[in-house]
């Protein structure tokens, strides 16, 4: 992974704006989804955070959306979550990164869905009609749409900041799916956004720099159905 080569209260600023519509914190993750026939399941995710920025965890709390670092701070944030069990936290050093593994058990996939997204940007929306699933993930969030000047200044403390660190996404369905790529107002996109996506019948991923996410030209996200 990356390595944070700027000055630390540049890169704060820039990431406290950026988590305001990321559901995982600065400056990498992922979030690996297992899905059974009966709709329960797990979800692993993975932060990777800078140290810098775990030693700044009090303040982030204090001055934005939740950014749980502590098996504690998790274990608070799912406790009056229904039907949510925190199964497992890991916390290790690489590096000059912090990295955070945790691994959540679901009754419903709608009440993880709930958890990640944040109160007031829901980048994740789980539907269920006549029998069929389908999860949206607004996965790249052009800065403008979240009232964010994209000017000179900020791509180049954004592309610094998360040179290098990656946001990945998988899910493991219990039968085949299909797939396709929208943008904000729901029209299919011709070409997928960056990011290289691999997938089988049961399984999607996609993998992509964290920079991207942040510096997409315009909003855009994945459906998928099953």
């Amino acid at each position: 992974m990356g390595r944070i080569q700027m000055n630390s209260r540049r890169v704060f600023f820039a990431c406290a704006a950026a988590f305001s519509f990321l559901f995982a914190s600065c400056v990498g993750a992922s979030a690996s989804f297992t899905v059974k026939r009966g709709g329960s399941g797990s979800v692993a995710l993975e932060y990777r955070v800078a140290k810098t920025f775990s030693s700044m965890g009090d303040f982030l709390r204090e001055s934005g959306p939740p950014l749980p670092l502590s098996k504690e701070d998790f274990a608070a944030s799912i406790k009056n979550v229904e039907g949510l069990e925190l199964k497992s936290y890991e916390q290790k050093e690489d590096g000059s990164d912090d990295v955070y593994t945790v691994k959540i058990a679901f009754k419903k996939l709608e009440d993880v869905v709930s958890y990640l997204n944040s109160s007031q940007n829901q980048r994740i929306i789980y539907k269920e009609e006549d029998g069929k699933k389908t999860l949206t993930y607004f996965f790249w969030r052009s800065l403008e749409s979240n009232d964010i000047v994209k000017d000179d200044a900020m791509v180049s403390v954004i592309s610094q900041a998360f040179n290098g660190y990656d946001f990945a996404f998988s899910i493991n369905l219990p039968k085949a799916y299909s797939v396709k790529y929208i943008n904000a107002a729901g029209a299919e996109l011709k070409n997928q956004p960056p990011a290289v996506i691999t997938h089988n019948k049961k399984t999607y991923s996609l993998k992509t720099p964290a920079s991207s996410v942040f510096l997409a030209d315009e909003t855009s996200g994945f459906v998928i159905s099953w």
